[in-house]
């Protein structure tokens, strides 16, 4: 694991889920549930933005997405149960 780097994902969540494309984000926070590190300004701005990945009907993004949350026992965004 690295702290410095999962700090400064947890630093800069918003940038990165705005910017970022859904592969980008899932990838994020599926590397975070994989590792076991809760992120949770990542979690909040994935779930405030959660509509980009549904949006854009990204099935493999959208089923990585809810891995890592049912992994880290987040709540999944309502987005992702409609």
């Amino acid at each position: 694991k690295s702290p410095k780097l999962f700090a400064q994902v947890e630093k800069h969540a918003k940038k990165l889920v705005k910017q970022g494309n859904p592969q980008e984000i899932a990838n994020t926070v599926w590397a975070c549930a994989k590792l076991g590190i809760k992120l949770p300004n990542l979690f909040a701005q994935v779930e405030k933005h959660a509509d980009k990945l549904v949006k854009e009907d990204k099935v493999e993004e959208i089923s990585k997405t809810v891995w890592a949350c049912a992994r880290l026992g987040i709540k999944l965004p309502d987005h992702f149960l409609h």
